[in-house]
């Protein structure tokens, strides 16, 4: 009977030392990366210019099967509440970083640049628009990415005062560098 205690111990001992590398220590390539992928694909992060752009943007509880769904991404256009400043070369957004507290997903945009929407098409697609006008960015891929030494799980972004539910633009090397 001591013999099987001690096993058990060792068990959760090891299962637990492998959860907490999963969930806490270690990011999600460094999990894959000595993985043999299906089908002969190559699982590497996407080394990316340090000065594209990211659309940070807040996600509603429960919206974040419509945005993946719909391809699309919208914030309000104009200067109302929640509308986001536009910066030099937004047109070329090349990410977007979903978050609500915790749980983030970083997606490849299609780089076509936003669409105005209004909010009637919105609201036919399932949003729930509160504002007239938007610009949306079209997700290009669902599946999330990693950018090699970017750990978006780390990042203490904007969740905090009255700007917190207000996307924005930012960099790579900005995010990198923990300047949100």
């Amino acid at each position: 009977m001591a013999k099987w205690h001690s096993f058990c111990i060792d068990i959760g001992t090891l299962l637990y030392n492998h959860l907490k590398k999963i969930l806490i220590e270690q990011s999600a390539y460094e999990q894959i990366r000595d993985s043999i992928p299906q089908h002969g694909l190559v699982y590497s992060p996407i080394v990316a210019d340090s000065n594209e752009l990211i659309l940070v943007g807040y996600c509603k509880a429960g919206y974040k099967d419509i945005y993946l769904n719909n391809k699309l991404y919208y914030v309000p256009a104009g200067l109302g509440n929640g509308s986001i400043n536009l910066v030099s070369g937004f047109e070329h957004t090349k990410y977007l970083l979903l978050y609500h507290g915790k749980e983030r997903l970083l997606l490849e945009l299609s780089g076509n640049g936003p669409k105005f929407y209004t909010a009637k098409t919105l609201q036919g697609m399932g949003f729930q628009p509160s504002g007239e006008y938007y610009l949306g960015f079209e997700i290009k891929s669902t599946n999330p990415i990693e950018i090699e030494e970017l750990d978006i799980a780390a990042l203490d972004l904007r969740d905090k005062g009255k700007q917190s539910f207000r996307p924005y633009f930012t960099t790579i090397k900005k995010l990198k560098e923990g300047k949100i």
